[in-house]
């Protein structure tokens, strides 16, 4: 995909969550409420280049100057860049997995720029200088290694690749959610036409984000419906959001 066609869908699905995500139940919305920051300018970046001799991939170049320096994105958003990132300078030397001595567990990883927070420790890497550069990794150093984020057919995913993976999940799903909502579809078919590859929970709370209800109102569960809080509340909203749009 070009750098603009690829601008044009991040914009695209930005706007078109942020309506249908009223509630901000997607993973890391709450932090980043599908607000980029201020677009960071081919002076800035260039002079960031010269410094520390790399190139910046142009995919993630693209997001920064034509969407924001940090913004939307996977988990917790896309982090804006580090100026202080002197390690970028020195060549990312892996290609495949690989785990850091003890020593080591506390220092950046050389030729990388943190792009996003997983949570619990685990953070996203772009390699920005080396032969793996433009690529992303996972760190979870303290857990499983430092590997790349790899697609479906287990090739390294580059920055358009990965952002578009994630978010366009997210925008599927509500699509789909609010089309069988839109359809009248019974809550617990709406459950069945979902899973298992969407967990119950994100089923439950974005409904709730579609009819724009706290997931985490009252009641809790009600009778017969050990889903959770979510659950409950869904069912009972769900009616009359559809008695609603019939007007």
């Amino acid at each position: 995909m070009s750098s603009d066609g690829f601008t044009a869908e991040v914009k695209r699905i930005i706007e078109r969550l942020s309506v249908l995500d009223a509630r901000r139940v997607v993973f890391g919305a709450s932090r980043h409420q599908y607000k980029p920051n201020p677009r960071a300018s081919e002076s800035e970046l260039s002079a960031f280049e010269s410094e520390h001799g790399i190139q910046l991939p142009a995919p993630y170049r693209a997001f920064l100057t034509e969407i924001g320096n940090g913004g939307p994105g996977p988990y917790y958003g896309v982090f804006p860049i580090d100026p202080r990132s002197r390690w970028v300078a020195r060549p990312f030397p892996h290609v495949s997995t690989f785990e850091l001595a003890e020593e080591a567990l506390e220092a950046p990883l050389d030729g990388t720029l943190t792009i996003a927070d997983y949570g619990c420790g685990i953070e996203v890497v772009l390699v920005v200088h080396g032969e793996a550069s433009g690529q992303v990794w996972i760190d979870a150093r303290y857990e499983s290694g430092i590997t790349p984020a790899e697609n479906a057919e287990k090739r390294p995913m580059r920055f358009d690749e990965w952002w578009l993976l994630h978010m366009r999940s997210h925008l599927e799903r509500f699509e789909q959610v609010l089309a069988m909502m839109n359809d009248a579809v019974p809550h617990e078919e709406i459950h069945r036409a979902l899973e298992p590859r969407t967990i119950q929970l994100d089923v439950d709370l974005t409904m709730a984000s579609l009819m724009d209800i706290n997931p985490n109102g009252s009641p809790k569960v009600p009778a017969k419906k050990p889903w959770g809080m979510q659950c409950g509340w869904v069912e009972e909203h769900y009616p009359a959001w559809l008695a609603l749009r019939r007007g």
